[in-house]
């Protein structure tokens, strides 16, 4: 026994020795890492951008690192004691996170309000006026400056006022800025429509746009000029989430980053084995992500939801759509020429969208042309029920079948649904509320051959098409009934779309018409914007960045 119990100590310790040599040698890795950064990373003249304008001089891929992020901070630090609200620094985008930025940042210890214009000779291009946000930093104050346009000479006017309002400073630079890289749609085509009403402020936030040679984020003015790109590594996002002062977006199949009003990465997640499709959102209440994933090695895609908690860096499984639709998903055929990606994988409910009810979700399954309300997502998920047109489901579909709300009055149910939204309103009775969604009017399921679609009048194919439409449902829970009250008709879109109220204003993206749209509250086109592509957009949303980019 105690020879037994000699080993077992030794062992202890082997393990413990090992660890520290593990640790060790970690650490000092991350120390020789920082050590090589800030040794091979300067500050240096830019010598294309202009003679006031300063550059990074450092590995654009390496800005996927927090290491590398906190050494470009440093840096700024110690160049800042040069500098002053008479003589500010001028850095084109350090952190790497927005290639139409500046940060603008001065030494001091008083915070000034400072105001931009950026002007440019091109008579059809605006000028663009904002105020931007004005952070502490060690030792002074900066701001991040956005909306330079690609290809042009800039004029950039910074104006400094203290809280009553007095100019303090007032600088004009000249900035050359190359053009985008990765977009040749710098200015849209627009077309005008019948309404007069002002068009809503912010910029159209452009995802997936070609998404199988271009990934990043492209912002765009009412004018249709493109005035920020942000950039990704291997894969669109779909949204941008504003979460505190800072912004939180995916950059890659796996991975999700927050992003601080002075362009700084300050956190990076990850989500591990899974790989994300389509649609995430945060979740304020617990502070956590709820993504739409696919699991490496799995035999089907598009059927999982996890969160991903932003404190822990927990990842925990949701739903699993096969778990709660067991006759459904046993109903499902592989196609012959595989899924929608090429691949093996059975595609059976294609997952595209999901929006928050409390404890519940509205989600969208866009291959069963069926919007689902699951109830207790986090703890006990059940399927509450389905809204479809009931000519998709047999009697013989169980308890599929049983699950269908009735429509409340005569109308073709949606098909090829995008963006389901939930729409609460306190004017109306508990257990009603509104649902509404980008109804892509498209008629498809690769994996159930067996289903009717007859009973959708007018639907489109998968390359041509009438219309799709805005949808806005009455649900009503109480009587089991879904009712069309509003509709919209939009630029025919088999896939790929969105839809959202800003605003006051409905902000639609038709990604196969190669267009998006804003329209009044009544529903009248304000404007339309057309963009070149090889195959499409994958959805538009508007933000205004307040508090962000710009001060509120």
């Amino acid at each position: 026994m105690k020879k037994k119990k000699h080993w077992v100590i030794a062992g202890i310790l082997c393990l413990a020795v090992a660890g520290g040599i593990i640790y060790g040698f970690s650490s000092n890795q991350i120390q020789k890492t920082t050590f090589w950064r800030s040794l091979h990373t300067r500050i240096i003249p830019s010598e294309t951008l202009g003679e006031s304008v300063y550059e990074v001089d450092a590995d654009a891929d390496s800005i996927y690192s927090l290491n590398y992020q906190s050494v470009v901070e440093d840096k700024i630090t110690e160049a800042l004691d040069e500098y002053t609200v008479a003589s500010p620094l001028l850095l084109y985008n350090p952190f790497g996170t927005n290639t139409s930025s500046l940060l603008v940042a001065y030494h001091g210890d008083e915070a000034y309000t400072l105001s931009y214009e950026i002007h440019v000779e091109d008579e059809t291009i605006q000028d663009f006026s904002k105020t931007a946000v004005t952070v502490a930093i060690e030792e002074g104050y900066a701001s991040q400056v956005i909306g330079f346009v690609y290809g042009e000479k800039n004029t950039l006017t910074l104006t400094y006022s203290d809280d009553k309002g007095k100019t303090i400073a007032t600088h004009t630079y000249t900035i050359e800025m190359p053009q985008c890289a990765t977009q040749n749609n710098t200015q849209l085509a627009i077309e005008n429509g019948d309404s007069a009403q002002e068009l809503s402020d912010g910029l159209f936030a452009v995802f997936g746009l070609d998404k199988s040679f271009n990934s990043n984020i492209y912002l765009y003015d009412n004018d249709g000029v493109l005035r920020g790109e942000l950039p990704l590594k291997n894969y669109r996002s779909d949204r941008i989430e504003q979460v505190g002062d800072e912004l939180l977006y995916s950059y890659s199949k796996n991975g999700f980053m927050t992003v601080n009003q002075l362009g700084k990465i300050t956190n990076l997640y990850s989500i591990g084995s899974y790989k994300q499709h389509h649609e995430f959102r945060y979740d304020e209440e617990h502070n956590e992500l709820v993504i739409l994933v696919n699991e490496d090695n799995d035999m089907t895609i598009e059927d999982v939801m996890i969160s991903l908690d932003l404190e822990t860096n927990e990842v925990k499984e949701l739903v699993d759509m096969k778990d709660l639709l067991p006759q459904l998903y046993a109903k499902a055929v592989s196609p012959e020429e595989g899924n929608t990606y090429g691949g093996d994988e059975l595609d059976w409910i294609h997952l595209n969208f999901f929006d928050f009810m409390g404890d519940d979700l509205i989600v969208s399954s866009r291959e069963l042309s069926t919007i689902i309300k699951i109830s207790d997502y986090r703890n006990n998920p059940s399927i509450s029920y389905f809204l479809a047109d009931a000519s998709l489901y047999q009697e013989n579909d169980d308890d599929a079948h049983t699950l269908l709300y009735a429509k409340g009055t005569d109308f073709i149910s949606q098909s090829g649904q995008h963006t389901i939204t939930y729409l609460a309103d306190d004017s109306l009775p508990e257990g009603q509320y509104y649902l509404y969604m980008f109804n892509n009017n498209f008629t498809n399921a690769r994996t159930r051959q067996d289903l009717d679609w007859s009973a959708f009048i007018g639907a489109g194919t998968y390359t041509e098409g009438t219309a799709s439409y805005y949808y806005q449902y009455l649900v009503d829970e109480n009587s089991g009934t879904y009712t069309l009250v509003d509709q919209v008709a939009l630029p025919y879109s088999s896939i790929v779309s969105s839809c959202e109220w800003y605003q006051d204003h409905l902000i639609s993206s038709s990604g196969k018409s190669n267009c998006f749209n804003e329209y009044d509250k009544e529903g009248n086109l304000i404007r339309e914007y057309h963009y070149e592509a090889e195959k499409y957009a994958y959805r538009v949303f508007k933000y205004d960045f307040s508090d962000f980019y710009f001060q509120s």
